[in-house]
């Protein structure tokens, strides 16, 4: 039965810690290890965290100066001794059964060097707020990952800890997308496995990098700079699309907020980048808007999270990419494979 290192960078996480890791350490997947790493913490999280580790001996603890979570990670991967690596925020929560899940699906297909599953966007009170998405993508999925981010968040993924090791988390991403990076970076080089079901709890909290949207987009703009160079006239295309629709994003940020020049030369850049990409971004946060206008900006919170079946759904999802789409990507990623 292979080890897997559960890795939970913590920076001032005390008031949820405990509670991730007690969702760790509920997985049915007994050959488990769980390596925290506080990234210089001036709370409690420290504290809290060796108390838990006293009465659980596969915990330990890995200290560091507060570098982010690029290098948390990285730190908690050296440290690892498992076979497979499983990262955790340190506000998420998973299913007892992510990790028995993932393996059995990396067991089905043996040339996938990652596995990932569905998630539940939770609020502070682990109330699920309905609507989880459910993709599909399997196999070689580098070019469907790029134009859209369908694992959503870096709690989710089971990754092979050589492949981790090789790939690393880019410490220069500093305002995030630490982990799309590392998903894309796998990608180009190894298939994915999916599990169809809902295996994490996604946080959704005021003041969390999940709602701080224009740190995000700026976050996606770095990280698709960083990949141009490399990238082949396929994903070019891609990154270019996807810049024009995060440039008029960014347009409609910046206009909220009453800087009218700023939205300006954000939408300039959109035309510019992609003229169709952006036309069609901008109906897009039209419908956005006049939808946040009618719902709210979250939808009501239903059950908690742990009272939901792995596989039961909660609501209605639109995956936002058309079904033609998605097949003239799946053609891409099979017949172009590797890319890296």
């Amino acid at each position: 039965m292979p080890l897997v290192t559960t890795i939970i960078p913590a920076f001032n996480a005390s008031r949820t810690i405990a509670e991730t890791i007690g969702s760790a350490l509920a997985q049915t997947h007994a050959e488990h290890e769980i390596v925290v790493v506080d990234d210089g913490s001036t709370d409690a999280t420290r504290a809290i965290v060796s108390a838990i580790a006293q009465r659980h001996p596969n915990i330990c603890i890995v200290g560091q100066e507060n570098r982010g979570l690029a290098s948390a990670r990285n730190a908690g991967i050296a440290a690892a001794r498992g076979d497979y690596i499983a990262p955790l925020d340190a506000d998420d929560l998973w299913h007892p059964e992510k990790l028995a899940r993932q393996l059995a699906a990396i067991d089905a297909r043996p040339s996938a060097a990652l596995a990932y599953g569905w998630f539940r966007n939770i609020d502070p009170h682990n109330r699920v707020l309905p609507g989880s998405g459910a993709p599909v993508a399997e196999g070689w999925v580098y070019h469907r990952h790029l134009d859209q981010n369908f694992i959503s968040n870096g709690s989710a993924p089971l990754v092979r800890t050589d492949v981790a090791r090789e790939i690393g988390y880019d410490p220069t991403l500093s305002r995030g997308c630490e982990d799309y990076m590392f998903q894309l970076q796998v990608a180009r080089r190894y298939q994915f496995a999916c599990v169809r079901g809902w295996l994490m709890g996604y946080r959704r909290t005021p003041g969390s990098m999940s709602t701080g949207v224009l740190r995000m987009i700026d976050a996606h703009l770095q990280m698709y700079a960083l990949l141009l160079p490399d990238a082949d006239p396929d994903a070019r295309a891609i990154i270019a699309r996807q810049v024009a629709r995060l440039q008029v994003e960014r347009a409609r940020n910046r206009w909220r907020r009453g800087l009218l020049g700023e939205g300006a030369d954000a939408l300039g850049r959109a035309i510019a980048t992609d003229p169709a990409a952006a036309a069609g971004a901008i109906g897009a946060q039209l419908r956005l808007a006049l939808e946040r206008a009618r719902k709210g900006m979250f939808p009501s919170p239903a059950r908690p999270f742990s009272d939901y079946a792995l596989d039961e759904p909660d609501g209605t999802w639109f995956s936002g990419r058309s079904p033609a789409r998605d097949a003239a990507l799946a053609e891409l990623d099979a017949r172009i494979g590797p890319v890296g």
